[in-house]
């Protein structure tokens, strides 16, 4: 939408700053803590407790956020803009919130209840929404007065509410479209979200598809012989699904939780294949329902992991799921790549993967007239909530419909004629026409109407279909956004750094300084940056070419003072992992944007280096900067800490509280308009007449003084078993930098003389045995080593 439309408008009009979730369990606080994370004050309600404390209930679901891992929140400061209540006491107050969250048992009559409760008090413009996974809102809001029923909705968070970016936006009856503008315009603008339109059809739309692929897996499981193991293995990564595969994402969910799903279905459409599988059953009769006790499809016992044997209903020790035939398949990185190899390839466990792919392509187009009128809403819904890497129609068109087909023929799959019908020329589900994405219309019973996809923000894959890149490499690729902003994506492995992705950071600051108004560095990949390619780095320390390792870091640094001082502006606009050499580009931004989940810090000691890339020498800088007129010690102190701990921001808003990002920074509250917002910084910069900063050329540093404190600390922690010799040894070599070298307290140097420190530190620690194999086995085994 353009900031003209009339929705636009409304909703920018009436915010909603305030809000309510009644219902304090595991979903209503996590929803309640992810409302405080982005700055909504909330009440959390529930039953007034029969003795003592009246709103102990919510108060213990408020107190339990702080035990939960991952975090709910961006920061825990967001505690302070949760307040618990009770039903009886505050419901009067709370009723009057701008939003309304009912997230209580799921059952009609208790929720109607509540509804006729919330009624009485509820402000004018107030909305009532509910969290429900699937009883319908025509029948949960039939008792509702004329008015309210318009300010009725469904807003269906997943769990957990601040990571699964997907809300189903579900209409009554008589909701109107401004309650629909608003609810969508907090989700998308405030809370990050994908609000994705469903039909109020029992399950909505991910959880219908969901539940019956993870249904008809296990019907699949018994046909086929596989072990759940086995399953596993085929319905994770192969698919392009969670490492957790089907069964183990069952215990996750909690059995029970899943079970009653199951049995809802089965209810709203008993000629579907919604039933509780028999060894299921004999695991929730046992009260073996999932991780939350210990105990489900698998368990841990004595002497090691257990897997739960559907046939003989017992536990069995674990074995390993091997698949021959599948080891090329597994090795293609390009999930649409692998998916056409795995429908060409044959063997049991490429027939099982084929056969349950078909069966949720063909049962998501036989629903889709009831769930939804646009099939990129099916595919969204899947990808948000589920994890699917793609949606059933985005692999439909991976694998091709012939493909499709002849798995379909061979398992007697039904699947509607309009789905394999070429549709505007093409028999794809989504084409291009002009440069723009079409979805083929969903042509059958209640679609007939249909509504077109809301665009999402720049879609960096759309537009590698559509345009030619302005420089193109391997591992890198610069391209241009439109309005003279260019942008440079990422693309190795991990996004890792090495000599070719290093020298596009150079050419694209160049290219952006002659012909650009400004240049954006961000992809919508798995992650920003994983950091440096620190196998180059080995292989030459094995060689005795120490010289390829200096050039190495000496290119590192280049490539983050061409950010730091290019003189148009460059927005480094991160996401998810931005670690070691990724932090250091972002710090290195003069505006960087980042994403809510952005997971960022200087982590290099945890394979026995230390940040080279400019890393080290900006937060001396920073913390020298921040003690005029302070205790300077105390500053590069804590700037030491976050280096010498590898500390990484579990958010956003927590990079900030590290210390990691100052004012300059800027978090983007929504993924799919991150890019667009990078790019508007970077015109608002060159807009305003955009000059680089000077020359660091006069840093003050603590010399021997900040080095006496660090030994001294480093001693202690040897001392104590918390810290090797070589620990010991790595933070000293931080030390070193940051104070300046053996100089004395107060002597003045430049940008350049750290970063020449850097090098030199660098390169010593690159030469060490212990080093070398810490760097190994971080290659082999993904893990930091502690020798």
């Amino acid at each position: 939408m353009t900031s003209s439309t009339p929705t636009e408008n409304l909703a920018s009009a009436s915010p909603i700053r305030t809000a309510a979730v009644v219902g304090s369990g595991i979903m209503g606080a996590q929803i309640a803590a992810h409302l405080a994370s982005c700055g909504i004050a909330v009440w959390l309600l529930d039953l007034p407790a029969k003795e003592g404390d009246r709103n102990a209930t919510s108060a213990k679901g408020k107190a339990g956020l702080r035990k939960i891992k991952p975090s709910p929140f961006y920061s825990e400061e967001a505690l302070a803009l949760i307040r618990p209540g009770n039903t009886e006491d505050h419901i009067e107050e709370a009723a009057k919130s701008d939003w309304i969250i009912e997230a209580i048992v799921e059952q009609p009559g208790p929720k109607q209840e509540l509804f006729a409760n919330l009624e009485k008090f509820m402000g004018p413009s107030s909305i009532l929404a509910t969290n429900t996974s699937g009883i319908p809102l025509r029948e949960l809001g039939k008792n509702l007065g004329a008015d309210v029923r318009k300010r009725f909705i469904g807003t269906h968070f997943f769990n957990p509410p601040r990571y699964l970016r997907l809300v189903e936006v579900i209409r009554g009856p008589e909701t109107s479209d401004a309650t629909v503008a608003r609810i969508s315009h907090v989700l998308d603008q405030v809370l990050g979200k994908t609000p994705v339109p469903a039909f109020d059809s029992p399950a909505f739309i991910a959880n219908r598809i969901g539940v019956h692929a993870m249904v008809m897996t296990m019907q699949v499981t018994r046909e086929m012989g596989l072990s759940i193991e086995a399953v596993d293995t085929l319905t994770g990564p192969l698919m392009g699904r969670p490492k957790t595969g089907t069964y183990r994402l069952a215990d996750l969910v909690g059995l029970d939780t899943l079970v009653h799903i199951i049995n809802g279905l089965h209810q709203a459409f008993p000629d579907e294949i919604f039933a509780v599988d028999n060894g299921l059953q004999h695991l929730i009769d046992n009260k073996w329902i999932g991780k939350k006790v210990g105990s489900g499809f698998y368990r841990k016992a004595a002497a090691g992991l257990e897997s739960f044997d559907l046939d003989k209903l017992e536990y069995r020790p674990q074995e390993k799921a091997r698949f021959e035939e599948l080891k090329g398949v597994m090795k293609e990185d390009d999930l649409a790549k692998k998916l056409a190899k795995l429908f060409r390839t044959e063997g049991k466990g490429a027939e099982a993967a084929k056969r349950m792919l078909a069966e949720s392509i063909a049962y998501a187009a036989t629903v889709a007239p009831a769930i939804t009128d646009n099939l990129a809403f099916v595919d969204e819904a899947m990808e948000l909530g589920f994890g699917w890497e793609m949606g059933p129609f985005k692999i439909l068109d991976a694998v091709g419909v012939e493909a499709f087909k002849a798995v379909a023929d061979k398992y007697n799959i039904a699947t509607p004629a309009w789905l394999l019908a070429p549709s505007e020329g093409s028999a794809s589900v989504y084409h291009l026409d002009k440069g723009l994405r079409k979805v083929k219309q969903v042509s059958e019973g209640r679609a007939a109407k249909r509504a077109p996809a809301p665009p999402r923000g720049f879609n960096l894959k759309l537009h590698r279909e559509s345009h030619k890149p302005v420089i193109a490499s391997e591992d890198a690729t610069l391209w241009d956004m439109g309005d003279e902003i260019l942008l440079l994506e990422f693309h190795s492995k991990m996004n890792t750094q090495g000599a070719i992705s290093l020298n596009m950071i150079l050419k694209s600051v160049d290219k952006a300084a002659s012909s650009a108004r400004g240049l954006v560095i961000g992809n919508q990949g798995a992650h920003f940056c994983a950091g440096a390619n620190i196998a180059m780095l080995l292989l030459d320390a094995a060689a005795g070419e120490y010289e390829n390792i200096d050039a190495a870091v000496k290119l590192f640094q280049d490539a983050s003072m061409a950010i730091k001082y290019a003189p148009v502006p460059v927005v480094v606009s991160p996401h998810n992992m931005a670690l070691g050499g990724g932090c250091e580009f972002v710090l290195h931004s003069n505006r960087p944007v980042l994403a809510p989940e952005t997971y960022m810090g200087l982590v290099e000691v945890g394979v026995g280096l230390l940040p080279a890339g400019g890393g080290t020498k900006e937060l001396t800088i920073r913390a020298m900067d921040k003690s005029r007129g302070g205790i300077a010690l105390n500053h590069l102190a804590k700037a030491f800490e976050l280096i010498a701990m590898a500390k990484v921001s579990t958010s956003a808003r927590e990079a900030f509280d590290m210390g990691l990002m100052d004012k300059r920074a800027l978090i983007a509250n929504n993924e799919n308009t991150r890019l667009d917002q990078a790019k508007a910084e970077a015109l608002a910069l060159s807009r305003t007449g955009y000059r680089p900063p000077a020359p660091v050329r006069q840093v003050e540093v603590l010399g021997s003084e900040a080095m006496a404190a660090f030994t001294a600390a480093l001693y202690l922690m040897r001392e104590a078993g918390f810290a090797s010799e070589h620990d010991e040894r790595i933070s000293l070599a931080v030390g070193r930098i940051m104070a300046g070298g053996g100089v004395s307290p107060g002597t003045v140097v430049d940008e350049q003389y750290l970063l020449d420190l850097e090098r030199e530190e660098f390169l010593k620690l690159m030469g060490t045995k212990k080093t070398q194999e810490r760097v190994e086995h971080m290659l082999k085994k993904g893990k930091p080593l502690r020798n």
